[in-house]
C-alpha cells in the first residue's frame, strides 16, 4: 500500500505537533514523559541505594531482585520525589513541591496506589507501579503524546 498525497506532509506536522506539545509539557509531565520514555527510573541508579521493589534484604533472594534497569511493579514513594527534585528539577528556577508532584502525576495515573511497608527496620511509603506499557499508554491518553521512537526523537537531557 503506497502513501497518499500528501501523506509525508501530514506526519512532518504531527511531528511537529508532538515537538510543540513535548517542549510545553510542564516539570512533572516532563519528568514522567522522560522516565516512561527511558524504561527505568534513576533514583537507584543516582544514589547507588536498594530502590525497586524486591529491596535488598535478607528475606529477598538475590536472584529475584528487580535489577537497575527493570521496570519495578513497586517503588519506594520517597526515592520517586528524590529522583525527581534532586536529579530533575536540579538546575529548575521555579520548584515544585512534592504534594504538586503527585497531584500533576495522578492526572495520567489517576488510580494511583500506595502502602506502608516495613523495609528492613524502617516502615517506607510505596506505591504500586503499573506495567510501563500501560503506564505509557495512559500518558499518551493524557498528553496525546506518543511513546513511538521513529515518531519523535528523544529529548536532549
Amino acid at each position: 500500500m503506497g502513501l497518499q498525497r500528501g501523506e509525508p506532509a501530514r506526519c512532518a506536522a504531527d511531528r511537529r505537533l508532538i515537538r510543540q506539545k513535548l517542549e510545553t509539557l510542564g516539570p512533572v509531565m516532563e519528568h514522567w514523559y522522560n522516565t516512561l520514555d527511558r524504561g527505568f527510573m534513576l533514583s537507584h541508579l543516582e544514589t547507588g541505594g536498594p530502590r525497586l521493589s524486591r529491596y535488598e534484604d535478607e528475606n529477598v533472594p538475590e536472584d529475584e531482585r528487580i535489577q537497575p534497569d527493570q521496570w519495578p511493579y513497586e517503588a519506594i514513594k520517597e526515592e520517586i520525589e528524590t529522583e525527581f527534585q534532586e536529579v530533575f528539577m536540579k538546575r529548575r528556577r521555579h520548584p515544585v513541591k512534592n504534594n504538586s508532584f503527585w497531584q500533576q502525576t495522578r492526572k495520567f495515573w489517576p488510580d494511583l496506589k500506595q502502602h506502608q511497608r516495613w523495609i528492613g527496620k524502617t516502615r517506607r511509603r510505596t506505591v504500586e507501579v503499573p506495567d510501563l506499557y500501560e503506564l505509557r499508554m495512559a500518558f499518551t491518553n493524557c498528553t496525546g503524546i506518543p511513546f513511538n521512537d521513529s515518531v519523535v526523537e528523544p529529548l536532549p537531557f
